[in-house]
Formats: structure tokens, C-alpha cells, sequence
């Protein structure tokens, strides 16, 4: 099942490449697509496993960039931060096999309409984004197609990708059994949505970009809701690793070194793709 697909338009995507590229950087086995809804066009980069298995289903990871990686160039959200390579790479893939969707938000855009220095927001008063809503409908084209486990499909992203990782959770519960928010903030009074998706949230102390607010302010919504979480930085390591063995769902890392990326030590960590692997709607 190596070749699921090759050449087809189906709905409203289009597809420079499917599959694998066979040469080059790990990065370049990352397909290019094309997503066209209402209000523009949604570029993406897509990654297939390289041995599908017939009648067997893979989990999902969904990645949202930040600020920085705007554009319509189908390149610059792949090249940083470490973002989605770490997820790629032939060691990770041949313990994780997954699908790996990286979107790319067009220049001046954002995944949700709040400012990125305002830590947390209600979404009483906030409206779906026009590209969180094509990120979904991304989704939901590409479901159709692939086989992808519905019970492990995650999401993560990074300062504005952070931000629009809470939101998109906020509003698609359902949708995800686990998400990984970086440097981004929620909306508080809300936490009671997402109680069933499992998550790790990461924020820096002393980040000037995003306040850390942005995630303490989640994390405490929980924690008044008796929905208890892990604060990392208060154990062992060796502690953290037990505790993941025995199904952590709820944690959150917050670092005083580093100003406004914890990406840039995370996304590396065998102890997080240990946990989110595990995780799994119930």
C-alpha cells in the first residue's frame, strides 16, 4: 500500500506530489499540497509512512507554526523551529509510524483572530478564524483519503501555532485525543470542552513574546475544575518517566531558562513522543 494514491484531485485539494519524495533531506519527503476554500488557498506539506500496511490505520499529527513562518512559499513553516522533523525522521518513524500535516497560514493571517501578546481569550467573543476553518476542512479531505486513525489524531503548535492549538481544541474537541500547545494561551472559562483530550502544555517563565499567563491561565482553569495536572518542573525526571508509564494525561512544563521557545529542547524529547503516542480517545 506503498502507493495509496497517486495523482488526483479530490474535492477541494489539489496535490503537487502524494507520497514520498525519493531523494534529498528528510524534510524533502514531505509532499506539497494545495487546499482551496472560500477565501484563498491553504498551502500544506503532507507525509505518508514509508510502508502502509493494508487494513491497518496510523495516527495523525497536525502542525501549526507561528508568526514567523507566514507565507505562501509551501517551504519556510517546514525549515524551522524543528517543528516537523522530529516527527519525520526514520528513527521516530520506525517506533511512531504517523501522518504528518503541516499547513502554512497565509502572510498577515492568523490560526485565531487575538493578539498574540494578550495571553489567554474567551472564545464568548471570538470567532472561528477563516484558515482554522480551513485547516479543518483540510482535515476532514484528507480523512477521506488516507488510512488514518481517528482515535489518535493530535495536534500540536508553537506560539501562534500554540494559540491556535488551544483554539482549535476548544472548538473541535472531539476531534483530537491529544494536543501539545507551545508558548500560546487559551480561552480559561472553556476548560470544561476539552477535559477528554489529553495534553502537555509548555511555556517559558520569562517569555516576551507570549506571556506565560497565556498557559498558567489554562492550567489553573483546570486545576479549579478538579482536573488535576502534572507541573513537570516539579519532579525528577526519572519521576516524570514513571509517571507517563503509568498514563499521565494532564501536564504542563514551564521552564525559567529560555526566552519565548521550549519547542527548541521539546520537540527532540523521546519522553514526548513516548507520551503522545499513547494517548488515545477513549
Amino acid at each position: 500500500m506503498k502507493n495509496i494514491i497517486t495523482g488526483i484531485v479530490a474535492g477541494a485539494l489539489s496535490f503537487a506530489a502524494w507520497g514520498q519524495v525519493s531523494a534529498g533531506s528528510e524534510i524533502e519527503n514531505l509532499s506539497k499540497g494545495e487546499y482551496h476554500y472560500p477565501d484563498g488557498q491553504l498551502p500544506y506539506r503532507w507525509f505518508t509512512p514509508s510502508d502502509l500496511v493494508d487494513n491497518e490505520t496510523y495516527p495523525l499529527i497536525l502542525c501549526l507554526h507561528g508568526a514567523g513562518e507566514r507565507g505562501s512559499d509551501n517551504e519556510t513553516h517546514v525549515n524551522k523551529h524543528d517543528l516537523v522533523l522530529p516527527w519525520i525522521k526514520e528513527s521516530n518513524q520506525k517506533v511512531n509510524a504517523c501522518f504528518v500535516l503541516v499547513p502554512q497560514c497565509p502572510k498577515g493571517q492568523k490560526w485565531n483572530y487575538i493578539d498574540f501578546g494578550q495571553g489567554s481569550f474567551s472564545m464568548d467573543t471570538l470567532p472561528v478564524g477563516t484558515e482554522l476553518k480551513a485547516v479543518i476542512g483540510l482535515l476532514d479531505s484528507l480523512s477521506g483519503v488516507y488510512p488514518i486513525d481517528q482515535d489518535r489524531v493530535y495536534v500540536t503548535g508553537l506560539s501562534m501555532g500554540g494559540y491556535g492549538t488551544w483554539d482549535l481544541i476548544l472548538r473541535e474537541s472531539d476531534r483530537f485525543a491529544a494536543a501539545i500547545p507551545m508558548s500560546g494561551g487559551g480561552s480559561p472559562k472553556h476548560v470544561s470542552k476539552i477535559k477528554e483530550v489529553s495534553l502537555w502544555v509548555f511555556h517559558n517563565t520569562h517569555d516576551q513574546i507570549v506571556p506565560v499567563s497565556g498557559s498558567r491561565d489554562m492550567i489553573g482553569a483546570f486545576e479549579n475544575s478538579y482536573l488535576p495536572v502534572l507541573q513537570t518542573d516539579k519532579i525528577s525526571r526519572q519521576e516524570l518517566e514513571t509517571r507517563i508509564n503509568l498514563g499521565e494525561k494532564r501536564l504542563y512544563t514551564e521552564s525559567s531558562n529560555g526566552n519565548h521557545g521550549p519547542w527548541e529542547v521539546w520537540y527532540n524529547d523521546q519522553l514526548l513522543h513516548q507520551w503522545l503516542f499513547a494517548q488515545k480517545k477513549d
